[in-house]
């Protein structure tokens, strides 16, 4: 699997963690990462998306917004939502398009991880709060978002709110490295970002980030 993403936009790049957890779950001597701005991995099927069941994807179990899971901090829900809304609306939308490019598949839904700045729209801009408009539905890219959240569970976004998140991109490389790489440390690691945060209604959502030194 090839595929060009930006790696200014951590929901693309979180997505890329999530094809490389479940590339290596499949064959744990399975390499990925980056060659400039182009994903290399080994092919996963996206029916393991759609296909999960309550708290798990391609059988891998998801607590990384618990207090002991790994990325507390990136639990950008709040409200009437929850992990298992969440990923109940996102393998919903992911449904119906199994036969088209994750990356570029979009369709309103109703519920989502915040993790894309493609698809988030800030409530101060238009003058209301999504809370109150449960039936809103919000543009979304339903395998990035999925991907991203199976990423989390394994690779560690550095930073927090008030200061930003930062990660990096790394070099071909099996999948333990790849997880040391992505939080900035070793020799695989190479280009680093970094990316803020904004509200839409009660929820967080990230914006574009940027390259950093």
């Amino acid at each position: 699997m090839k595929v060009t993403v930006d790696s200014n936009n951590l929901g693309e790049v979180l997505a890329c963690c999530g094809i490389a957890s479940l590339a290596a779950r499949a064959d744990p001597l399975a390499e990925s990462g980056f060659v400039g701005e182009t994903f290399e991995s080994a092919d996963v099927a996206m029916t393991d998306l759609v296909e999960s069941a309550k708290l798990e994807i391609g059988g891998i179990q998801l607590d990384w917004w618990e207090p002991w899971g790994l990325n507390p901090n990136m639990k950008l829900w709040a409200g009437q939502q929850s992990a298992t809304s969440v990923l109940k609306n996102l393998t919903h939308a992911c449904s119906a398009g199994q036969n088209e490019p994750w990356i570029d598949f979009t369709v309103p839904t109703t519920g989502r991880l915040g993790v894309d700045p493609l698809g988030s729209w800030n409530a101060l801009t238009i003058g209301w709060s999504p809370n109150e408009h449960k039936a809103v539905k919000m543009l979304c890219r339903p395998f990035v978002e999925l991907l991203a959240f199976v990423g989390l569970q394994h690779f560690s976004v550095g930073g927090n709110r008030h200061e930003g998140f930062t990660y990096a991109l790394w070099r071909p490389v099996a999948f333990p490295l790849a997880r040391i790489a992505f939080a900035g440390h070793g020799r695989f690691a190479s280009d680093r970002h970094l990316v803020h945060t904004t509200k839409s209604g009660s929820n967080t959502i990230l914006l574009s980030g940027r390259k950093v030194t």
